[in-house]
């Protein structure tokens, strides 16, 4: 008897029978991104060591999330493998061109497709049905030049390819397919740990295409494609055929480890993330060559990459958290010395150092290098010309820090947690010239706060909870439109629904309580048209696109989910007796 997913509302997928494996694909958002497995019931054949028994279930990681099945036996589900959560939030993203935002939406009838909206009933609708039928194509990581869409999606024949569109249907199409002839699985993602790769290798399935991680710099898009004999590869696109070619990596760059020559990647086993446009380059960091993890940059001249630095000679300098200031780029590094500290770079090895190390007082920073504690920076944010940070300091863990951009400008902004527990500052956002951002003081629960650099003027906003001790109002989602800053908390009278804010206590509040009482209405996907806000909500009755100015919220068209929005598997992969999927 066929399994049968239970309770996952939505994305009705047929299985398709390619090279003796069913392909189907699966994004439970409800859970954290990962790859999962479910075994057979008993008798199945080549069932690897560790997976459970029929009848039991068993987290592998700790946050490990289950689906419902049903089957004659009840199949055990565990995850394989894990996808970063960011990288997930990415690939529902909608993006806007001109006066209209295109984003994945989904119906029973259509699966998960693209759509547009205007801010208008009438102009918000289906662009086409990529994969006909009720399979839907899935399309992910959509990203906008001065006139195309980009995208990746699966037509239900060529696999996970790179798409474009310019709004119509008939200029909706596949860019190239990449690895002709095979319908890929996709397993691309964004995955930058290799984990795939290794679940892939240890099941017998070939990882391929699957491009990734789009990235727009001079109107054209950059991505990753993903092989599991050679590594991954970093390609750039003008929208044509014919320019849809492999960036060419200069390992004369490298002073040691990488041999000589140019190719496409990094030899096997090859990783890059954290594609950054600054000026006229696009750096990212690599791994590859046999330097480790180290920062590079393309020339968008002449689309050739070469290696910046080799910021950590012994090891990997992991460079993570890229932002672009100045026409600089600021980014997360290590040197193997000094613990991971913010550096700068202007795509040179000359003009690449530390930017600064926060101490814990108000005088001067400990300098380059001079420091063998960790900092940890992250969230990199810039609000005008300062460099805001979550940071890591021994006496007060991950609190809020701030960069002028040089050593002695480079500090603790203020021990929100008091002690060493840490507020862990998330949601960096530049708002009217301040920063906005979620912390937990400790007391109330993680809350909305505001910042201007200073200790004095970094405070709570507002207790959204309602001053309910311990309680946690998850803020996410934070987007600028105009003069309102928009963002999804869950709070215990409202449950998780859309707030505002104009930069002050009295003007932040829920805009409309879309599933009333505690109910959630899960908005997602939110995106600036104009001077309104457009996001995926649901009310008790329906699922739809909705549209608010900050004051109410009005109903676009219903009966549209987004990728979001409820659990819809997409992409099964059945081999040796085991079920594999994306989710």
């Amino acid at each position: 008897m066929e399994p049968k997913i239970r309770d996952l509302r939505s994305f009705p997928c047929s299985l398709r029978q390619v090279a003796g494996l069913a392909i189907l694909v699966a994004l439970l958002a409800s859970c954290s991104p990962g790859i999962f497995v479910k075994s057979t019931p008993s008798g199945a054949t080549g069932q690897p060591s560790g997976v459970d028994t029929p009848g039991a279930f068993r987290n592998v990681t700790p946050d490990t999330n289950f689906g419902v099945v049903e089957s004659a036996s009840r199949l055990a589900i565990h995850r394989v493998s894990n996808i970063n959560r960011k990288t997930a939030e990415v690939r529902s993203r909608s993006v806007r061109l001109g006066s209209k935002i295109y984003f994945a939406g989904f119906t029973p009838e259509t699966g998960l497709e693209l759509y547009r909206t205007d801010g208008t009933e009438a102009g918000t609708g289906l662009i086409k049905d990529i994969c006909p039928g009720e399979d839907g194509s899935a399309p992910s990581d959509l990203v906008a030049t001065s006139k195309l869409i980009f995208f990746t999606a699966d037509d239900c024949t060529h696999g996970r390819e790179l798409w474009k569109s310019d709004g119509t249907p008939g200029g909706t199409v596949m860019v190239k397919e990449i690895n002709p002839g095979v319908d890929g699985m996709g397993f691309g993602y964004g995955v930058g740990s290799g984990s795939a790769s290794s679940f892939a290798r240890e099941y017998d399935l070939k990882m391929i295409s699957g491009p990734n991680q789009l990235t727009v710099a001079a109107d054209r898009v950059f991505f990753v494609v993903n092989d599991d004999i050679e590594g991954q590869s970093l390609w750039t696109s003008d929208g044509t055929e014919e320019g849809t070619v492999p960036v060419t990596l200069n390992a004369d760059s490298v002073a040691s480890g990488g041999g000589s020559g140019t190719g496409s990647g990094g030899g096997s086993g090859s990783q890059f993330s954290n594609l950054t446009p600054v000026g006229n380059l696009l750096c990212f960091s690599m791994n590859g060559f046999g330097i480790g993890n180290e920062l590079w940059a393309v020339d968008l001249a002449t689309l050739q990459a070469n290696l910046v630095a080799d910021i950590n000679p012994n090891g990997n300098s992991d460079p993570v958290s890229l932002v672009a200031m100045n026409g600089q780029l600021y980014f997360s590094a290590t040197d193997g010395v000094s613990g991971q500290q913010v550096w700068t770079s202007d795509g040179t090895a000359e003009g690449t150092g530390i930017a600064g190390n926060p101490n814990e007082g108000s005088g001067s920073g400990l300098g380059s290098g001079s420091s063998s504690v960790s900092t940890a920076p992250d969230y990199l944010t810039v609000v005008g010309q300062t460099l805001f940070f979550s940071c890591l300091l021994p006496s007060s863990g991950f609190e809020l820090c701030m960069s002028d951009r040089t050593p002695s400008g480079t500090r603790l902004v203020k021990n929100i947690f008091i002690g060493r527990q840490g507020s862990f500052p998330a949601s960096l956002t530049a708002f009217k010239g301040k920063l906005y951002f979620s912390a937990e003081d400790g007391l109330r629960g993680r809350n909305l706060w505001v910042s201007d650099g200073t200790s004095a003027g970094t405070h709570l906003l507002k207790y959204l909870t309602g001053k309910v001790m311990g309680s946690d109002s998850s803020i996410r989602n934070m987007t600028v439109v105009g003069d309102s800053l928009y963002f999804t908390a869950q709070t215990p009278d409202w449950g998780n629904e859309l707030w505002v804010t104009d930069g002050t206590t009295a003007g932040t509040h829920v805009v409309s309580d879309l599933n009333s009482g505690a109910g959630n209405s899960d908005p997602s996907a939110l995106s600036a048209l104009g001077d309104s806000l457009v996001f995926f909500g649901a009310t008790a009755a329906t699922p739809g696109i909705f549209i608010s100015n900050g004051n109410r919220i009005d109903l676009l068209k219903g009966g549209i989910s987004g990728p979001t929005q409820a659990s819809k598997p997409w992409g099964f992969v059945r081999a040796n007796g085991l079920v594999f999927f994306m989710a």
